[in-house]
């Protein structure tokens, strides 16, 4: 009798309608946004996020496409992170303090003395930073730049490096007047 009571509680127990399991396919208005907000902040891309909801990349693009609230907070949590970023190289590149402290032992008791980090700046991350600002400027900053000189141009260089500690007052008259005498880039153009 007993068995056939706990046969009876059990059909009774069983759910009317059974769940699929694995993972949750339906877009949800609420936690989806929220939770692509906190997964841009990590810096994930579009790919990774939709493998961490396990989603296809083509369901998480359609999502993005057809929810404002989820495109909203992926353009927010991104924009957070690369603030972030841009601050911390920028930090990088100029140089920074930070507070720290210093344990030692003395006679056998620890003594905490507070002090202070100096990280210089870092070269490379000055011109990483420089790059990124300026590239879409008018002028952007670039390492190496290529400078084409004309005949005329090379000819005068060469003889500002010439060293003419060597020469008497005589022969640097004579170069002297050969120099006012050759054409100059401004007559050239004139005519």
């Amino acid at each position: 009798m007993a068995q056939k009571d706990k046969d009876k509680q059990k059909k009774r127990l069983k759910p009317l309608v059974r769940h699929k399991t694995g993972p949750k396919t339906a877009y949800d208005p609420y936690e989806t946004p929220a939770l692509c907000y906190r997964l841009a902040l990590l810096g994930l891309t579009n790919e990774e996020i939709a493998a961490t909801l396990q989603i296809k990349l083509q369901t998480f693009t359609l999502w993005i496409n057809q929810y404002d609230a989820l495109q909203e907070k992926l353009k927010e949590g991104r924009r957070i992170a690369d603030g972030q970023v841009a601050q911390a190289l920028f930090k990088r590149a100029t140089g920074f303090t930070v507070e720290d402290t210093f344990i030692t032992v003395q006679n056998g008791k620890p003594i905490v003395v507070p002090t202070e980090k100096y990280y210089p700046p870092d070269t490379a991350a000055a011109i990483f930073w420089l790059k990124s600002r300026t590239r879409q400027n008018a002028v952007p900053f670039v390492e190496k730049q290529d400078i084409n000189l004309t005949k005329e141009e090379k000819v005068t260089l060469d003889m500002m490096n010439t060293d003419l500690s060597g020469y008497t007052d005589e022969e640097l008259a004579v170069l002297n007047k050969l120099v006012k005498s050759l054409p100059r880039k401004e007559e050239n153009e004139d005519e």
